[in-house]
Order: C-alpha cells, then sequence, then structure tokens
C-alpha cells in the first residue's frame, strides 16, 4: 500500500480530514474530500454556510477575528474567506 493509501486507511469513516472551532466556540468549521467547506452552528447542529471548491478541502482556520476562514485545497490552492453576517471580534 502506498502513502495516500495508508493515510485513507487511518481516517475514520465520516469525519471530515479539516476541522477548526471559531474563537467564540459557536460555530465548526469542516473541509472535505467531497469539495465542501461547510460552516456548522454548535449548538443546532445546522449547516449555516456553505463553500464548494474545485478539489478536496484538506486543511481549514479560523482567525482571531472569527469569520475570517483559509481553506486548503489538496492541489494546493487556497481560499480566504469571510462570514457574512456575522460581527468580527477586534
Amino acid at each position: 500500500m502506498n502513502r495516500r493509501g495508508a493515510e485513507r486507511s487511518q481516517r475514520v469513516a465520516g469525519v471530515p480530514p479539516a476541522v477548526a472551532v471559531t474563537p467564540d466556540g459557536k460555530y465548526v468549521i469542516s473541509g472535505s474530500e467531497d469539495n465542501t467547506l461547510k460552516v456548522w452552528n454548535l449548538e443546532t447542529g445546522e449547516v449555516i454556510a456553505s463553500f464548494t471548491a474545485d478539489s478536496a478541502l484538506m486543511c481549514c482556520a479560523v482567525a482571531p477575528d472569527g469569520v475570517t476562514i483559509a481553506a486548503g485545497e489538496v492541489t494546493g490552492r487556497i481560499h480566504f474567506l469571510r462570514l457574512e453576517g456575522m460581527e468580527a471580534k477586534p
């Protein structure tokens, strides 16, 4: 088995490869191999925003302001996204 195959076999089914939590702990951002980034309300479990990339999203992070997200595709492309309708923290 090659390295990539070994990495995939170690993943838990249904768990996205990229997860980040906003600084206030209210939202979770998930990036996935299905090319989607989703923002989840942690209290309700509802998806409140989504973004579709060109390839699998393998990493994501939330800036300290709580509204700026960086998400990285498997190809090396990085997306910088800003959540609309949410208040940035100074």
